[in-house]
C-alpha cells in the first residue's frame, strides 16, 4: 500500500501547481454560516492561541466574518464551549453549518475550501475513534500493532491523494493534511507504548527495533501544526514517555505517576530542551508549571516549580500569572487553615464555614460556564453525602461577582443551598480559579487541610475519604 499512495502522488504532483497559481487572492476572504441552538450569541477565531476577531451572530444565528487581510493556514473557530479547526487560503468563502448538540458530529463546510475542510473534519472524527481503537489494542504484540497502524496510515493518505487529484488542492495543503495523518500515526503509537509499559511490561520486550523510527522524523517546532489537536497530542504524549524513560533510572519513583511534582518537573525540562519555538516551549512549560503548582504539597515544591519555569519564560506576563497561582497554593498546603477564606451563601451573606458546620469538609470547585462538567460534579456529590453523611460536601463556585447568574442556577437545578458557596471577591485574579476546578481540598473541623491534591475523577477518591476519616 506504501507504493500505491506513493504513486498517486506522482499523479498528482503536477495538479498542485496549477491550483495553486490559478486560484484567485484578490477576492475577499471570508466565513460565514448558522448555528443551532447556539450557547453564546458570538463565535471567536483565533490563530495559533492569539485573538483575531469576536464575531456576532444576528437574530437567525448566522454569522458574516470578511477577514481584513490575506488569510492562510490553520485558524480556530470558537463558540463557547466548544471549538474546531478551520484550514482557509485567500479568497476561500468558506460556510459552516453547526449543531451545539452535536458540535463535531454535525459540523459540515461547503463553498471554497469545503472538500479540505470537510476531509480534515473527517480526520478529526476517525482520530477521535482511534482513541477506543488503542484501548481495543493495546494488548497485542508490538508488530501487530505496528502493522496496524502502518495500514491506518496508509489509507488516510491514498484518500487524502485521491482528492487531491480530483480536486487539485494546492502543495502547501496537501503537505499539511499530511503532516495530520503523520502525527496521528506518531500519536498512536506513542499512546501504544505508554499503555503497554504501564499495563502489559512483559510484551515491551518484543518491541521492533525500528518501532520509534518516526520520532527521528518528528519535528518538534512546527508552527504550521502549532494549534492542530494531533500534533499537540502527539507532543503532550511524547514528553509523557520520555519523562517516563527517564524516571526508570530513580527506581524509588512511581513512574507513572503523571501528577506527582516530580513527573511535572521533568516534562518542564524535557519542554525546554525540545522546543526551540517560543510559542510551543512557553505553552507546554506553562500547562506543566501549572499542574506542578497545583500538585505541590510544599513551599520546596512550588520553588522547584517556579525556578523552572521562570527560567524558561520570556513572557513577563506569563511569569506574574505563575507566580501569583504559587503564591495561592502556598495558602492551600497541608497543615495550612482556611478559616479566613470567605464565602458567600445563597443569600448572599459572608459566612465561616468551619464555624458553622464544626465537620470534616470537602470542597469541591465548580462553575457556570461548564454545564456538563459541574452537572457530573453534583451527581457525584449526591451519591457521596448519602454514603458519607459525616462529612460535608461542600461546592464552591469559582464565577466571582457574578452572584445572581449562580443563584438562579442552583435554584433551577435544584442544589441544595445549605452545601453551595460562591467566592466572595479578594483581589485575587478570577481566572486562577480555573486551574482548581477538578480539584478537591479535604478539610478537617478546625479547618485544617489535610490533603490538597486529590481530582474529584480520582478512581481512588473514595479509599482516601476513607483515609480522611480515620486519620
Amino acid at each position: 500500500m506504501h507504493y500505491i499512495y506513493k504513486w498517486l502522488i506522482c499523479l498528482v504532483t503536477g495538479a498542485f501547481f496549477i491550483a495553486c497559481t490559478s486560484s484567485s487572492s484578490d477576492k475577499p476572504t471570508y466565513i460565514a454560516g448558522e448555528i443551532f441552538n447556539p450557547n453564546t450569541n458570538y463565535i471567536t477565531i483565533t490563530k495559533n492561541d492569539s485573538l483575531v476577531d469576536t464575531v456576532y451572530l444576528n437574530k437567525n444565528n448566522k454569522f458574516n466574518y470578511v477577514f481584513k487581510d490575506k488569510p492562510h493556514g490553520l485558524y480556530t473557530f470558537w463558540h463557547y464551549p466548544e471549538s474546531q479547526f478551520f484550514y482557509i487560503e485567500p479568497g476561500d468563502s468558506l460556510l459552516f453549518r453547526l449543531n451545539t448538540l452535536e458540535f463535531d458530529e454535525s459540523l459540515m463546510f461547503s463553498g471554497d475550501g469545503a472538500v479540505q475542510n470537510n476531509f480534515l473534519n473527517e480526520m478529526f472524527l476517525l482520530n477521535e475513534n482511534n482513541n477506543n481503537l488503542i484501548f481495543s489494542y493495546y494488548k497485542i504484540p508490538p508488530q501487530k500493532f505496528a502493522n496496524l497502524t502502518d495500514s491506518v496510515k496508509t489509507q488516510r493518505q491514498i484518500k487524502l491523494a485521491k482528492l487531491a487529484k480530483n480536486h487539485g488542492f494546492c502543495e502547501e495543503f496537501f503537505q499539511f493534511a499530511d503532516k495530520t495523518i503523520l502525527y496521528e500515526y506518531y500519536d498512536m503509537r506513542e499512546r501504544y507504548s505508554f499503555l503497554l509499559h504501564r499495563y502489559m511490561p512483559r510484551l515491551t520486550r518484543h518491541i521492533p527495533t525500528n518501532f520509534y523510527d518516526y520520532r527521528k522524523e518528528a519535528n518538534f517546532n512546527d508552527s504550521t501544526l502549532m494549534s492542530h489537536y494531533t500534533y499537540q497530542r502527539f507532543l503532550d504524549n511524547y514528553i509523557k514517555n520520555k519523562s517516563i524513560e527517564n524516571c526508570k533510572n530513580t527506581p524509588t519513583q512511581n513512574c507513572f505517576s503523571l501528577s506527582s511534582v516530580a513527573n511535572l518537573k521533568k516534562r518542564i525540562e524535557i519542554s525546554d530542551s525540545i522546543f526551540s519555538d517560543k510559542q510551543l516551549k512557553e505553552q507546554f512549560i506553562k500547562r506543566f508549571a501549572i499542574q506542578g503548582l497545583t500538585f505541590s504539597e510544599t513551599p520546596t515544591e512550588i520553588q522547584d516549580i517556579l525556578r523552572l519555569s521562570r527560567k524558561s519564560f520570556t513572557d513577563s506576563n506569563k511569569i506574574k500569572e505563575i507566580t501569583a497561582l504559587a503564591q495561592m497554593q502556598e495558602h492551600l498546603l497541608p497543615g495550612k487553615s482556611i478559616t479566613n477564606i470567605q464565602l458567600l451563601n445563597s443569600t448572599g451573606e459572608t459566612v465561616n464555614v468551619v464555624e458553622k458546620f464544626k465537620k470534616p469538609i470537602i470542597s469541591f470547585n465548580w462553575s457556570i460556564k461548564s454545564s456538563a462538567h459541574y452537572k457530573a460534579q453534583h451527581k457525584l456529590i449526591h451519591s457521596l453525602r448519602e454514603k458519607y453523611p459525616e462529612i460535608v460536601f461542600m461546592g464552591i463556585n469559582i464565577d466571582i461577582g457574578d452572584i445572581k447568574s449562580w443563584q438562579t442556577l442552583t435554584e433551577n437545578i435544584g442544589f441544595n443551598p445549605e452545601y453551595e458557596y460562591q467566592l466572595k471577591d479578594n483581589g485575587i485574579d478570577k481566572k486562577l480559579y480555573q486551574h482548581y476546578l477538578n480539584k478537591v481540598l479535604f478539610i478537617n473541623k478546625k479547618g485544617i487541610v489535610w490533603k490538597n491534591t486529590i481530582q474529584l475523577n480520582d478512581p481512588y477518591l473514595e479509599q482516601h475519604i476513607l483515609a480522611f476519616l480515620n486519620h
